[in-house]
């Protein structure tokens, strides 16, 4: 090896004053501007070459669709296209890159069905739009974010941040579709200049779930605190009817007729006195955090009458109702459980899950309301009890 000349050494001084400079004064490549950070390691220039051409694309959707099929242990499908327009009623997720700030949109119903597959769901079951759910949502943006580095060999980003859509001037790089059960939602990748350091710094509070702002958002003044009296809280009967309204007109619009109902007859039970939950031929319950879960029973008729209206052709009367007849109310209770559940306060914004109960089923040892209530439809009479625990039924912390 030759040796360094003086004036060689002197370089090499010089240059290393520079970058220990450069280290006691705390600075990084993400705080120079953009265009020296990606002049550095072409990391923006290698993102958008992998959506250049079709080819590229594609094998970047398989990759994803691979991926996501093997993280969440769920058939997914996904693929990408040149950019189109902005995804509607979208949940933006922002990462850092070098020198610039890079960005995935997802349709809110896809990422309630990434939250819902996350929790052992399917897919297409009906979730809320709190925090919990964006948390959920969020792992596998950062899985996709995962996927779309290691494509364009680039350092995968540590954290991504829920931002509103409207955070200053984008480039759409591809826009794309992904399915998780049977329906597709729309899907968008770019990539942003980086924010000021003021607004960089906001990022490390604690981020939420923000959707789509009117562009004069920021400039609109905070609204005064609405007062509330102590008494504010809704009556624990009051909730239960509305709760009961909001099952009956989900089937009334999956129907599409009118569904006669008595008035419900509510009580009150101590943890102490709930028994096992009695024998019905359909049972759901619908967990949502905490202790208990909201449980809906229906009697023979009550299904045969709801299996008729989905099918809209009667069904014969029997004493057990077979697969096919309990399968077609179950499809109908399901999501008008979960509309009840969303009347609730104590779980209004929770994650729900909703599965079949079997036989002898104990509820949990809390305080329940119970609530039966007799409906017709599909010219059958029958019977639907509703059990919830009465924690459920106040706002959440009260």
């Amino acid at each position: 090896m030759p040796r360094l000349t003086q004036e060689d050494a002197a370089r090499l001084a010089s240059a290393l004053s520079g970058v220990a400079d450069d280290v006691r004064s705390g600075r990084s490549s993400r705080e120079r501007s953009g265009s020296e950070a990606a002049a550095d390691d072409g990391s923006a220039s290698r993102l958008r070459s992998v959506f250049a051409d079709s080819q590229s694309r594609d094998e970047l959707g398989r990759k994803l669709t691979l991926d996501l099929a093997s993280y969440l242990n769920r058939p997914v499908r996904c693929s990408l296209t040149q950019p189109a327009g902005l995804v509607t009623d979208a949940w933006r997720f922002e990462a850092a890159g070098s020198g610039f700030r890079w960005w995935l949109e997802l349709d809110a119903g896809l990422a309630c069905a990434f939250a819902d597959a996350m929790i052992g769901g399917d897919g297409s079951g009906q979730m809320g739009r709190g925090r919990r759910v964006r948390a959920l949502a969020e792992r596998v943006a950062m899985r996709m974010f995962a996927s779309i580095a290691a494509a364009a060999r680039i350092d995968a980003p540590q954290t991504a941040t829920a931002m509103p859509a409207d955070t200053g001037p984008i480039v759409a790089l591809a826009s794309g579709s992904c399915a998780v059960a049977t329906e597709q939602f729309a899907l968008q990748i770019g990539m942003r200049a980086p924010a000021p350091k003021a607004a960089e710094e906001r990022t490390h509070e604690p981020p939420l779930l923000l959707t789509a702002a009117p562009p004069n958002a920021a400039a609109a003044e905070p609204r005064p605190p609405v007062s509330r009296p102590s008494n504010a809280a809704p009556d624990a009967d009051a909730v239960i009817r509305a709760a009961l309204d909001a099952f009956r007109g989900h089937v009334e619009r999956v129907l599409r007729c009118s569904i006669a109902a008595t008035e419900p007859s509510i009580s009150q039970r101590a943890g102490t006195h709930v028994a096992s939950i009695p024998s019905r031929s359909l049972g759901l319950a619908l967990t949502a955090g905490g202790d208990g879960a909201v449980v809906v029973l229906l009697n023979g008729e009550a299904v045969a009458g709801l299996s008729s209206g989905a099918m809209g052709a009667p069904v014969p009367a029997a004493d057990v109702p077979g697969e096919v007849v309990l399968a077609a109310a179950e499809a109908i209770v399901r999501d008008a459980l979960g509309d009840a559940a969303r009347v609730m306060p104590g779980i209004a914004s929770g994650v729900h899950r909703i599965v079949r109960l079997s036989d002898s089923s104990l509820p949990a040892r809390t305080p329940h309301h119970a609530a039966d209530v007799r409906i017709t439809v599909g010219g059958r009479s029958g019977e639907i009890q509703l059990l919830v625990p009465s924690w459920m039924l106040a706002p959440a912390g009260s």
